[in-house]
């Protein structure tokens, strides 16, 4: 009897390590995205005040929605981390998934501003471009030898996204299939090929589209500080109110003034509120999170492409935001990686995280290696 309770426990045993993926997360990368998440959480605690005058909801309206989309990221996190072996199963269906959601934002999605690209449901607003950036990650990833097949990876997804239009979105989705290419290290004429394409996206965007003219003529404009501008002087108000200490939580009086405080502009309520150290803070936070990663960079040459893929992307987004707040390039829309308010950008940050950790060597076999 003890002899078959014994088999049954062992081949119990067998059967989960064989179907799941016993791997442990790094504390390290897990410890640095709680804490950027936790200072998200300060931060749009304190920018939700104006943004909520704005759209006349209650003042914790923001927040609260913010702490919802925390929690799922985090839950998020923690699955996609033990996913290692299912990630190419995982990218096609999220491919895949992303392209009908695509499709269907155009036809039944609700539109603002002029754009098309939420669905919402049940209260809640999810936007399927952001979704689209990890499903032709990881499905570039196991397929960045053929150029062909990455072309339909890519060019599906972005063709969708521009007719939306989000030209924020379809310029990073560009850039990481240019990273891919470099990472294969194809002929020097498609290197060039892709660049003219962000090129011509970027004159594409500034005559077919008024916002995208205003942005960059706003970039350039120096006095037109009440018109195209606007936003950009405030950031500079902000963060010049700011100092190298900062104001203190909740004392910023310049981030109530300022458009999309608590989303594109998320880095100057930092500075505002809790001064250059602060900003100083996040910026070293991501680098200390890009250099950690670096260290247990998987041997694997697919998983190796999807590891500098997440780290890319997720290096490229935060650049984008930080020197668009500082004005060292045109305003973008694009939030801060886990600290911006904004439902489909944590969900999707988190599933990034999660494939992040998920590829990443563990130290111990590292240390056995070397």
């Amino acid at each position: 009897m003890k002899t078959i309770k014994s088999d049954f426990f062992k081949s119990k045993k067998e059967f989960i390590q064989t179907n799941f993926n016993k791997k442990k997360i790094d504390k390290t990368i897990i410890n640095i995205a709680y804490f950027i998440l936790f200072l998200g959480n300060i931060v749009v605690l304190s920018a939700s005040y104006g943004a909520s005058k704005s759209y006349s909801v209650s003042a914790l309206f923001f927040f609260m929605k913010h702490v919802v989309f925390c929690i799922a990221s985090i839950i998020l996190i923690h699955i996609f981390a033990k996913q290692k072996n299912r990630l190419q199963n995982i990218g096609k269906f999220i491919w895949v998934l992303s392209i009908i959601l695509l499709i269907v934002t155009l036809f039944l999605g609700s539109s603002v501003k002029g754009a098309r690209r939420w669905i919402s449901f049940f209260g809640f607003s999810f936007q399927p471009s952001e979704l689209a950036k990890i499903g032709v990650l990881i499905q570039g990833s196991f397929n960045y030898k053929s150029l062909k097949n990455l072309l339909i990876i890519y060019m599906l997804p972005i063709l969708l996204i521009i007719i939306q239009p989000d030209l924020g979105t379809s310029f990073v989705i560009m850039c990481l299939g240019l990273f891919q290419v470099l990472i294969k290290n194809f002929k020097w004429k498609y290197i060039i090929i892709g660049i003219l394409a962000l090129i011509a996206l970027f004159f594409f965007a500034y005559f077919s589209f008024s916002h995208v003219q205003a942005r960059i003529d706003a970039f350039f404009s120096v006095s037109d500080i009440y018109g195209k501008g606007y936003q950009k002087y405030k950031s500079y108000l902000a963060m010049k109110n700011g100092g190298f200490f900062g104001q203190g939580f909740g004392k910023g009086v310049i981030k109530d003034l300022l458009p999309d405080s608590h989303t594109d502009f998320i880095f100057s309520v930092v500075i505002e509120e809790f001064g250059i150290l602060g900003g100083l803070c996040v910026i070293f936070s991501f680098i200390k999170l890009g250099l950690r990663a670096l260290v247990l960079e998987p041997k694997n040459e697919y998983f190796k492409v999807v590891h500098n893929s997440v780290l890319f992307l997720i290096a490229s987004q935060a650049w984008l935001n930080i020197a668009s707040a500082l004005s060292l390039i045109p305003t973008k829309g694009l939030i801060l990686p886990l600290i911006s308010y904004g439902g489909s950008g944590l969900i999707v940050q988190g599933i990034a995280f999660g494939i992040l950790l998920s590829v990443c060597e563990e130290k111990s076999k590292i240390s056995l290696k070397n």
